[in-house]
């Protein structure tokens, strides 16, 4: 089974999903957040950047979707804090699960890419 958890990021433009690390990173700059928050934002963050492995930059990703694998613990107690603080902020989060996430072209210790099937997210 496979984890992933997204935010909705609405612009006047289009409303998209977005992995849950694009809308804490963008958050980083926002004048609005808390100091504390911001601090344990910063902390958590910190936190996947030592433990969560970063794809080879050589390689190409394209539409790939990252998701978590279930069994990484450790792992996905650190996203729901990290989703505690995205949701004091009104980023509305869900999280998926899936056994097919679709044509796995990354895959390590805790996660996997994807480039998902037409009905991954059906």
């Amino acid at each position: 089974m496979y984890i992933r958890f997204e935010s909705r990021d609405v612009t006047e433009v289009c409303s998209q999903f977005t992995g849950m690390f694009t809308t804490a990173y963008d958050m980083l700059e926002s004048p609005d957040i808390d100091p504390e928050d911001l601090r344990l934002l910063k902390k958590t963050l910190c936190w996947f950047e030592r433990e969560l492995p970063v794809p080879p930059a050589q390689k190409s990703y394209g539409h790939c979707v990252f998701w978590f694998k279930s069994e990484s613990t450790e792992i996905t107690n650190h996203a729901w804090f990290l989703i505690e603080i995205l949701k004091r902020y009104d980023h509305d989060v869900r999280m998926i699960k899936s056994n097919k996430p679709g044509y796995i072209i990354y895959e390590d210790d805790h996660q996997v890419g994807a480039v998902p099937f037409r009905d991954t997210f059906a």
